[in-house]
């Protein structure tokens, strides 16, 4: 079976992404570390098309032997992975001197870490396909951008980058394409627990709809990096 593998898809932009995936008749794991929220996302997702197969699994990105256990999962059920939507992420912001080596962890496990130990895992079962695959990774544009008060944030993505464009020189020649998008505020709660006026942010379903129709499109020429900004 083909199928496509999304991280952080239970929630925000990930979950939109999902939903796009699913509406395109695409079969996808998605992954996550809340299993209730996972089982919850699932069952709404099958109502909406059940014509694909939509698996959860509960794990760590960042944690190497939950990935170990998730190739096992998908060797046991002869999955062919088409795509690895790398979406997952978190962000804890403030001024640089109240940062905690806590929040450096957190941040850096999800966004940095947790991204670089999917992807090298991944890389075997993308190959493996006969037709062409492909990483896509949804990161930020305080990846391209310094910004204030967000300096672990910057940093994690910056970081996330760099291991991208390096990975794009050594696939150049494989079957592997390789799409980043870099988008601007939206309008989730991934601000939450934040002062910033979301208002004006982007809307996230829009957002999906665009980076999924650019993700799975076979015939036309799509850029490496992709910015996405608000007006």
């Amino acid at each position: 079976m083909n199928i496509s593998i999304i991280t952080g898809g239970t929630s925000g932009l990930g979950l939109e992404m999902s939903k796009k995936l699913v509406k395109n008749n695409k079969n996808i794991i998605i992954i996550g570390r809340n299993g209730e929220r996972l089982e919850k996302i699932k069952k709404t997702l099958e109502k909406e098309n059940n014509n694909v197969k939509i698996y959860s699994y509960q794990m760590d990105i960042s944690n190497e032997e939950d990935i170990k256990k998730l190739e096992n999962f998908i060797i046991e059920n002869n999955f062919i992975i088409e795509n690895l939507f790398n979406v997952a992420g978190v962000g804890i912001f403030g001024a640089v001197d109240k940062i905690l080596k806590t929040d450096i962890e957190k941040v850096l496990n999800s966004n940095l870490i947790g991204l670089i130990l999917m992807t090298s895992h991944m890389i075997k079962f993308l190959r493996n396909n006969k037709k062409k695959s492909k990483i896509i990774s949804v990161l930020s544009t305080a990846a391209i951008k310094g910004k204030a008060n967000e300096s672990i944030y910057c940093a994690s993505k910056w970081g996330a980058r760099g291991f991208i464009k390096s990975l794009e020189e050594e696939l150049k020649n494989s079957n592997i394409n390789i799409i980043t998008f870099f988008p601007g505020g939206m309008n989730t709660e991934f601000w939450k627990e934040t002062d910033v006026n979301v208002s004006k942010f982007m809307n996230p379903e829009e957002i999906a709809e665009l980076i999924v129709k650019m993700s799975l499109e076979e015939k036309s020429f799509v850029p490496s990096e992709v910015v996405l900004n608000r007006n």
